[in-house]
């Protein structure tokens, strides 16, 4: 009888310690999975950030050198592009984590209130309008906390 008790118990440890293991395994494995995935989408918002600065210096620099050349319009330019895929990946994010998403969400909105200054006018502005809303300044502080945030979810050293 103690030994059909203790068979038991044995079997009962055995399958809740490989229950627990594959728990674990599980669990890790989709914590590393979110954070290689907020990884990922934190660098795509940053690197698009950083493109879409670049590139309103470089339409300031075309604007500057040539006053007779007609701007481009709203339409045609590329920047138009980065400030909708900001968008994409700052819901992308908000499905991982929501306070994560707070911190892209002030990058894009910088980004968003540049390019809506911009369209409130109604008229053909030099791209040193945009330059002025979004500071470079500004948005390597918002960088910064973005990337603050991310080490801290993803518990990463500082």
């Amino acid at each position: 009888m103690w030994a059909t008790v203790f068979a038991g118990l044995a079997v009962a440890g055995t399958v809740t310690n490989f229950l627990y293991t594959q728990w674990a395994i599980t669990r890790r494995d989709t914590i590393k999975w979110r954070r290689e995935e907020l990884q990922k989408l934190v660098s795509n918002l940053l690197q698009l950030s950083r493109d879409r600065q670049s590139d309103l210096g470089d339409e300031y620099e075309a604007y500057v050198s040539n006053f007779s050349s007609r701007l481009p319009g709203r339409e045609e330019r590329k920047t138009k592009q980065h400030v909708w895929q900001m968008e994409l990946i700052v819901e992308q994010i908000r499905l991982l984590d929501d306070e994560l998403a707070e911190s892209a969400k002030a990058v894009w909105k910088a980004h968003a209130d540049a390019e809506w200054d911009y369209a409130s006018l109604q008229e053909e502005v030099d791209p040193m309008e945009e330059l002025k809303v979004l500071s470079a300044s500004g948005l390597d502080e918002l960088h910064r906390a973005l990337i603050t945030d991310f080490r801290r979810i993803a518990k990463l050293p500082s």
